[in-house]
C-alpha cells in the first residue's frame, strides 16, 4: 500500500495516520521517484499533513528522478508557506 498518489490530495491528517497503522509504506516512491511527502508539499495546503508524513518519519531528503526534494516543491509549488513551516 503506498501513499504516493490519490486522485486527489488529502488534506486530513488523520486519514494520514490511518493508512499508515494500515501498512502503508511512509518511504514508498513512485515511477518518478516522487514519495508521499514531496505529492503532499506539491499538492496540499494544509501544514497539519506535513507534520503527520514527518512524524511518521517520511525522508525530507528523498530525491525524485530530478534531484528534487520535497522542500523545493514545497517552494515552487505550493501557495500555502506555512507548509513549509514543519521543516
Amino acid at each position: 500500500m503506498s501513499l504516493v498518489r490519490s486522485r486527489k490530495p488529502q488534506p486530513n491528517p488523520e486519514v494520514i495516520t490511518i493508512l499508515l497503522k494500515a501498512g502503508a509504506n511512509i518511504k514508498a516512491q513512485d515511477k518518478d521517484g516522487t514519495t508521499a511527502l514531496t505529492f503532499a508539499t506539491q499538492n496540499n495546503h494544509n501544514p497539519a499533513v506535513i507534520t503527520a508524513l514527518l512524524k511518521a518519519s517520511a525522508d525530507i531528503n528523498a530525491q525524485d528522478k530530478d534531484g528534487t526534494i520535497a522542500l523545493m516543491e514545497a517552494a515552487m509549488k505550493n501557495h500555502n508557506p506555512k507548509v513549509i513551516t514543519p521543516y
